[in-house]
């Protein structure tokens, strides 16, 4: 469950998708990236503070503090903390979310998949949820 946890927020975050897509910007693409990588180097830097402040506000009401949220990531998802290589690949629009794929190589030259689901609030575009894919089919 703890792997999965920040998946469920999303039932719980007051989310009105519409069926139209729509084109997301370059703009929106950087800003998307600074939010990812920002949170990242925090997490490698051991700022949690900044960490869990890249986290959507469904995510921040549910851990309460950074504690809670660094614990949560360290426990499930430590390749945050410590990885050798961070790359964003596949971008796709969903209803008000933008799905961004996350490919992390640990310090084991082990591949990790993620899907960063990103949701634009009044304070830019936070992660609204992380989950792991199955991992990629190829050698480094």
């Amino acid at each position: 469950m703890k792997h999965l946890i920040l998946c469920f927020i999303l039932a719980l975050a007051p989310l009105t998708a519409t069926a139209q897509e729509s084109t997301i910007t370059t703009a929106q693409e950087d800003t998307i990236a600074e939010a990812i990588m920002g949170q990242f180097n925090a997490f490698e830097a051991g700022d949690i503070d900044s960490a869990f402040a890249y986290a959507s506000p469904g995510i921040q009401g549910y851990f309460l503090t950074a504690e809670n949220f660094a614990r949560m990531v360290r426990t499930g998802y430590g390749v945050m903390y410590e990885n050798e290589t961070v790359q964003l690949t596949d971008q796709r629009q969903s209803g008000i979310l933008v799905i961004q794929k996350v490919l992390v190589i640990d310090t084991h030259r082990v591949p990790h998949a993620f899907e960063f689901e990103m949701i634009e609030t009044r304070h830019g575009w936070k992660i609204n949820g992380v989950h792991r894919l199955a991992a990629p089919a190829f050698e480094l």
